[in-house]
């Protein structure tokens, strides 16, 4: 590499806008435990979401895919949980691939990387977490049925077609499946942005 060629500072701007989504090469990520359900969030097919690599516009998913999840908090709130301000990253060693991937200066590696290596979607998390079968079929089909009723994109055709009724209606379905996911011991209240997604009243909007 010549002298003068840009290198990584570790600024971990990259980190600030957001966590790295998994690849099927993470796959053993999550089977040996080192990323867990409530460190995820699922983006679903239909939802407007940053496109990976530094400075991506927003876009509608084609189809869903898992990231770490974000902070929740000013001035960064979608800041990867992973990351620590003035430490950087606390899972260097067990990172995704994506992560090894960025390089803001030269998005090259990961363009290449994310057409040529597939996403993990939820069925395909699903089936590598350490889950005893039982759960693992209910979650399966928790995040199937749950899909079905509250889909992106039908969800986002009502507010484009103006019928706020059929939209808050579909809202409130979320929310009370959700609750009831909870209540009944399906799920801890940790892992619901994992299995399904953030709920539909706080997806991000395009604006214009």
């Amino acid at each position: 590499m010549p002298d003068d060629a840009p290198v990584c500072r570790r600024c971990g701007r990259c980190c600030q806008l957001g966590g790295p989504g998994l690849l099927r090469d993470d796959a053993p990520l999550l089977s040996s435990g080192a990323v867990k359900p409530e460190m995820l969030v699922c983006l679903r097919r239909g939802q407007w979401a940053r496109q990976d690599g530094m400075g991506g516009g927003l876009a509608r998913l084609e189809d869903e895919m898992l990231k770490l999840a974000g902070v929740g908090r000013g001035p960064h709130p979608w800041q990867c949980l992973a990351y620590a301000p003035g430490a950087g990253c606390t899972i260097y060693g067990r990172r995704p691939v994506q992560c090894g991937a960025l390089f803001c200066e030269d998005t090259r590696p990961l363009e290449a990387l994310l057409r040529e290596v597939p996403a993990l979607d939820r069925r395909a998390a699903i089936a590598l977490l350490p889950l005893p079968g039982e759960r693992r079929r209910l979650w399966t089909e928790l995040a199937q049925a749950h899909e079905e009723a509250c889909d992106v994109r039908r969800y986002f055709a009502l507010l484009d077609m103006g019928d706020m009724a059929a939209a808050a209606a579909m809202e409130r379905y979320d929310a009370a499946f959700r609750q009831l996911c909870v209540e009944r011991g399906a799920l801890e209240a940790a892992c619901l942005p994992f299995l399904l997604g953030q709920p539909l009243r706080d997806l991000p909007r395009h604006e214009g």
